[in-house]
C-alpha cells in the first residue's frame, strides 16, 4: 500500500490564508478516510511535523509523526511502514 506523507511545516507557520487552506485539506483527507469503508484503495497518509509544532492537530486516521530536525528540509526521506516517502 502506498504512503503519502504531508508536509506540516505549515503548523509553525502564522495562519493566513495558505495555512488555513492547509489545515482544512488535512481535515478534510482525514475525513474521507475515516467514512471510507473500503480503505485498501487508499493510500495510508502520514503527517510529518517538525518538533517547534506544540499542538498537533487532532486527527483519527492520518498519523502524525515528528521529526528529530529542527525543520522540515524541501525533501526529506522519511521511514513509514518500512517504506520510503518523499516529503515537499
Amino acid at each position: 500500500m502506498p504512503v503519502w506523507a504531508i508536509n506540516g511545516r505549515f503548523l509553525t507557520q502564522r495562519m493566513t490564508g495558505v495555512q488555513r487552506y492547509a489545515r482544512e485539506i488535512v481535515a478534510a483527507l482525514d475525513e474521507i478516510l475515516t467514512q471510507e469503508a473500503d480503505r485498501t484503495s487508499l493510500p495510508a497518509m502520514r503527517l510529518i511535523v517538525p518538533p517547534a509544532v506544540r499542538k498537533s492537530p487532532a486527527l483519527s486516521k492520518i498519523a502524525v509523526c515528528r521529526t528529530r530536525a529542527g525543520v522540515i528540509g524541501t525533501t526529506v526521506r522519511a521511514r513509514l511502514n518500512g517504506r520510503r516517502a518523499i516529503v515537499d
